[in-house]
């Protein structure tokens, strides 16, 4: 089988792609990134069955090339911008990427007469659960922009059944994990702490309740869901079936990793610490179990323990990078009894690319993706007098909106990511703060730009 599998590059689609190629199948591996798919994660026999095409799911021309060209047998959709943070950050990129590609990608499966397309749906299209366990018949009421786009694209896939008699599965998942999670939340978090030896605190969400899917479940399940021959149901419940709180998968964590200091404050959970969570629960996957044959292989235990122990030999594989301000030497000015008197003259402000932005916390190995990005006035009493925003996009993929995406990068910092800094004003006084809202990183992510930048312009020191 030839299979199409969007964002085949990223954490769950690239793992995809990788158990496609081991049974035999030809994977194609379509997305802005493919840099997770190397040679040292395949072997060479599996090196010819994996075809890496780079593109972008909002370029229509790229969707359609990639189908008519490589002619795959069915498509496994999994190109999206994820999450609730996400979607908060940059809902306009969210509505692009997600809406808008997975119709590129619907009118390329058309155009090419491929009938099956398994997409990677999500718990949020449910919204608030009305019960600790749900089955697929739950309304759907999503309440955040990402569930919003979630529901939308089931919608739009049956109506294109209706219409072009495609078939559209979807796979309701919840909460995936494993080894490569881009994003910065529970339970990824907590095992990076506690392989570090730091100390973390959530400060909510002790008991919530939330269904956490380990990735080589939902892998199970996508190629499941393509070998079956007669769907009965366009939608499954893909997940562990059950709903550990957050305190019960901090205790877990604490018991697998000697001398974790983890802790959850009381509470519902909060995305990001800036939007309580709607209440979630467990999934019921008594209709994947009965059609398919599914179930899953690992509670939150048994997952979390093949995950850290995944960690731990990453750990071994790539030492960790330090933090840009760890064990260097602070940015300063030469000090005024050291200066001759040109250098007491001088008056032109200084532009230092890069040189006051720092990660919160270090970047991650893989995905792209960064939690927190903050910039401050040069220690040696500098001011910054301006900034500039670039982005950075290797020469091998180029999108055709790249403008567009740099002005949304530009919307977003705008409107939300600039913290105490009045209507359009660009100028950063002293002591500001600039935050970059995560819809800015899965805006660069899932664009193929591979970094954001800041040009700072301070003063001379000590002016």
């Amino acid at each position: 089988m030839r299979v199409l599998v969007t964002g085949g590059g990223g954490f769950l689609g690239a793992a995809a792609v990788r158990a496609l190629v081991a049974r035999g199948d030809t994977a194609i591996a379509f997305d802005t990134r493919l840099d997770s798919l190397t040679s040292a994660r395949a072997s060479a026999e599996g090196d010819e069955r994996l075809i890496r095409v780079p593109g972008d799911i909002t370029d229509m021309a790229n969707v359609a090339g990639a189908v008519l060209v490589h002619k795959p047998d069915a498509v496994v959709h999994c190109a999206a911008i994820v999450g609730v943070l996400s979607s908060l950050g940059s809902p306009i990129n969210v509505v692009h990427v997600n809406i808008e590609g997975s119709l590129n990608v619907f009118e390329a499966m058309r155009l090419g007469g491929i009938r099956r397309c398994i997409h990677i749906s999500s718990e949020e299209a449910y919204g608030a659960f009305r019960s600790d366990k749900v089955d697929e018949t739950h309304p759907l009421n999503p309440e955040l922009p990402y569930g919003i786009c979630k529901a939308a694209v089931e919608q739009l896939g049956r109506s294109y059944g209706a219409l072009h008699g495609l078939e559209i599965i979807n796979l309701r998942t919840s909460w995936v994990y494993g080894p490569g999670l881009p994003r910065d939340r529970i339970p990824k978090n907590l095992v990076d702490a506690a392989l570090a030896g730091r100390k973390l605190h959530i400060p909510t969400g002790a008991e919530s309740a939330i269904d956490h899917t380990y990735v080589d479940d939902v892998v199970s399940a996508i190629l499941m869901a393509l070998d079956h021959e007669t769907h009965r149901h366009d939608v499954y419940n893909i997940a562990s079936g059950s709903a550990p709180t957050v305190a019960e998968i901090v205790a877990v964590v604490r018991e697998l990793i000697s001398g974790a200091q983890l802790s959850v404050g009381p509470g519902a959970y909060r995305h990001g610490d800036r939007v309580e969570a709607v209440r979630k629960g467990a999934l019921d996957v008594t209709r994947a179990a009965a059609e398919l044959g599914w179930k899953p292989r690992y509670d939150i235990r048994s997952g979390l323990a093949v995950y850290i122990q995944a960690a731990r030999e990453a750990q071994a594989s790539f030492p960790r990078i330090p933090s840009r301000t760890e064990g260097a030497t602070p940015l300063r000015g030469p000090r005024k009894e050291h200066m001759d008197s040109s250098e007491t003259k001088r008056t032109k402000p200084m532009i230092r690319p890069a040189a006051s932005v720092m990660w919160e916390e270090p970047p991650a190995h893989y995905g792209g993706a960064y939690s927190k990005m903050l910039v401050r006035p040069e220690p040696c009493g500098s001011k910054i007098l301006d900034y500039r925003i670039s982005v950075y996009q290797p020469k091998a993929y180029v999108a055709p909106h790249r403008h567009r995406i740099q002005e949304q990068i530009y919307h977003v910092l705008d409107g939300e990511g600039l913290m105490e800094l009045e209507g359009e004003r660009t100028v950063v006084r002293k002591d500001d703060v600039i935050f970059i809202p995560p819809g800015v990183e899965h805006a660069i992510y899932n664009t193929g730009m591979t970094d954001l930048r800041f040009i700072v312009v301070t003063s001379p020191p000590d002016e």
